[in-house]
């Protein structure tokens, strides 16, 4: 198993970014102008990958900063092995990196998303990158991935007869359980993503239109916002909420103090996790069975029990294509679609 570096500034070293250039018999000790160019162009693009590393989610951040430490951690094992200009070297160190990552217990989509984080890495420190420089090197990961399973385990939906059930335990009296109750039914209700849950303002809810209006969004590539579905369930919840705060604008959901008080920051990732995991108990689950993403993914659920199709539920949670929602409805689509849809009609 790798042993894990956790986040800091620097996710690679710089000693291994760039190979060093020896300057032989120079008296002077002078770099070589092309390596002189090639640091300086090298700083500058460093720059914009960090201005481009800020203006990230958090997610992606985080997602980065952990592929990027697992890579650091390998090559701190293999001492003999650096990433450099050589394009040849680093399909050659990249090539053993991913033999061993498919080898190990780590998860298919897993080593998917590092191939992502690293070809990102090597373009922004200006490395050679077999990614984009060779269609081969592309062809031999895809194929070696092919022999690994995709076992990936997706989030437990939960439905709206869970959250009917979980909503009829939380207390509107009491601040934490009303604002969980508000966390799971919006992020039911408008299929958000955990974060975009912890964005959401005052300001951007209309109670007469029913809507929650998202400003940008992991899928809304030019930033134009999306309007987004409020029950009168949850909206009936965000009025007793709205009540409770001194302030009418801001972000709604805020973080309470040790005593239950409510204070003006937002909540955080964590808090909205946590309310999916303690609503798990709730709802007759263990503690953790469901996940941040297990609002969004039992409204999908609900709207293909209820005959959405894919495309639907796809507009619906803001998905890029249809394959997710697919995925995460395949077992209600079995009861609905088939045999499952003749075996009904046939009394069965």
């Amino acid at each position: 198993m790798l042993e894990i570096i956790q986040p800091e500034n620097t996710i690679i070293p710089t000693h291994r970014d760039v190979e060093k250039t020896h300057v032989g018999n120079n008296n002077n000790n002078i770099e070589p102008k092309s390596n002189k160019q090639h640091t300086e162009n090298a700083e500058r693009n460093a720059k914009w990958f960090a201005e481009i590393f800020a203006l990230t989610t958090k997610n992606s951040q985080d997602a980065l900063k952990y592929d990027g430490n697992c890579l650091k951690a390998w090559l701190d094992q293999n001492p003999d092995l650096i990433l450099n200009t050589d394009l040849i070297n680093n399909e050659d160190v990249l090539k053993q990196y991913f033999t061993e990552m498919i080898a190990s217990d780590l998860k298919r989509s897993t080593i998917v998303r590092q191939k992502t984080s690293i070809k990102k890495l090597l373009k922004g420190m200006m490395l050679a990158n077999p990614f984009t420089a060779n269609s081969l090197f592309n062809d031999w990961l895809k194929l070696a991935l092919n022999k690994k399973p995709s076992a990936k385990k997706q989030a437990q939906d939960m439905g709206n007869k869970s959250l009917e059930m979980i909503n009829s335990k939380l207390s509107n009296d009491c601040p934490l359980d009303l604002r969980n109750k508000l966390i799971l039914n919006i992020a039911f209700d408008a299929l958000l993503r955990a974060e975009e849950v912890c964005a959401i303002k005052i300001e951007h809810i209309d109670f007469s239109a029913e809507t929650l209006f998202i400003p940008s969004s992991k899928t809304d590539k030019e930033g134009e916002g999306e309007y987004l579905f409020l029950s009168n369930t949850t909206l009936t919840l965000i009025g007793i909420w709205l009540a409770l705060l001194t302030v009418k604008n801001g972000y709604l959901l805020r973080s309470l103090s040790p005593k239950k008080h409510i204070r003006s920051a937002p909540i955080k990732y964590r808090t909205v996790l946590d309310a999916f995991r303690s609503a798990s108990v709730l709802a007759g689950k263990e503690y953790g069975y469901y996940t941040g993403h297990s609002g969004r993914v039992g409204a999908a659920v609900t709207l293909a029990e209820s005959g959405a199709t894919l495309f639907d539920i796809q507009r619906a949670g803001r998905w890029a294509s249809e394959h997710m929602p697919a995925v995460y409805t395949k077992k209600a689509s079995a009861k609905l679609t088939g045999m499952g849809k003749v075996a009904k009609q046939l009394g069965r």
